[in-house]
């Protein structure tokens, strides 16, 4: 067998799901992350939001290793339920989700909210992200809720060299 007929590692895709549809693996992240890492309740996870939403799940060699979804709530766009399962973490793959994720729900909205947990406002801030309000919990973590409008939007460099 030669070069060429050998399977490629490390191909990174990315597939949208509209609510329930091809659920599988977008449940299967969530429940890893969220659930059993972070404790949440799985009834505060899978929410009503799940049915109206699009969900984008990230493979990296055909395996879901990241989720995240973009949902109206009836008053603004939101972005949220950002999972990436451990062995894929630190190695940009939720860099990559929420980029794709952002770029999708900004072409529909003049405006995007999050539910940010404290510890990552300096990622989401990198896109144009500005916290406000207060800090709440939620499921025993400090949140934030953060607003991103079109015209604030950036895609930061990863090489460095902004």
């Amino acid at each position: 067998m030669g070069n060429n007929d050998k399977r490629q590692e490390g191909i990174i895709t990315n597939k949208w799901f509209l609510g329930k549809s091809e659920f599988k693996d977008i449940k299967k992240i969530r429940r890893e992350v969220f659930i059993k890492e972070f404790l949440v309740d799985e009834k505060e996870e899978f929410d009503s939001f799940d049915r109206y939403a699009v969900h984008a799940v990230v493979y990296i060699d055909d395996i879901p290793s990241a989720t995240g979804r973009i949902w109206h709530d009836g008053k603004k766009a939101m972005v949220g339920n950002i999972a990436v399962l451990k062995p894929f973490r630190g190695i940009g793959i939720g860099d990559l989700l929420i980029r794709v994720l952002l770029v999708k729900v900004l072409k529909s909205s003049n405006e995007v909210e999050i539910c940010s947990p404290v510890y990552l406002n300096s990622f989401f801030s990198k896109f144009g992200f500005k916290a406000v309000g207060e800090k709440f919990n939620k499921s025993g973590i400090s949140y934030i809720k953060m607003n991103l409008k079109r015209e604030d939007f950036t895609l930061p460099s990863k090489c460095g060299c902004d």
